[in-house]
């Protein structure tokens, strides 16, 4: 039976009065920065399956601008940095393109 590795030190949880921003906060700390990033993917990857009615170039549009505006509103949070930003909008960019280009 495998054991729990005993030498991880988790931050303690105190986020009581911050609701899901606190929790969300926390568990960027403890991912090292990569739970922002997985929930904003995980986002994208649901809504284009949900999508997938649609032609493909459609579905990617529209995914990728739900998924800035999720980008958005994380970076008002404070949970994810603004880089993020950056990179959801070359997405964002690369759909439009792609959309108005593919007939």
């Amino acid at each position: 039976m495998a054991s729990i590795n005993s030498s991880m030190v988790f931050p303690p949880a105190n986020f009581s009065n911050q609701g899901m921003t606190g929790l969300f906060s926390y568990a960027e700390t403890v991912t090292g920065g990569l739970f922002g990033g997985g929930l904003i993917i995980a986002f994208y990857v649901v809504l284009l399956v949900a999508l997938k009615a649609y032609p493909s170039n459609q579905a990617n549009a529209l995914a990728s601008f739900f998924a800035l505006i999720m980008t958005w509103m994380l970076v008002i949070a404070g949970i994810v940095p603004q880089i993020y930003i950056t990179i959801a909008s070359v997405f964002f960019a690369l759909g439009i393109v792609w959309l108005v280009y593919e007939k």
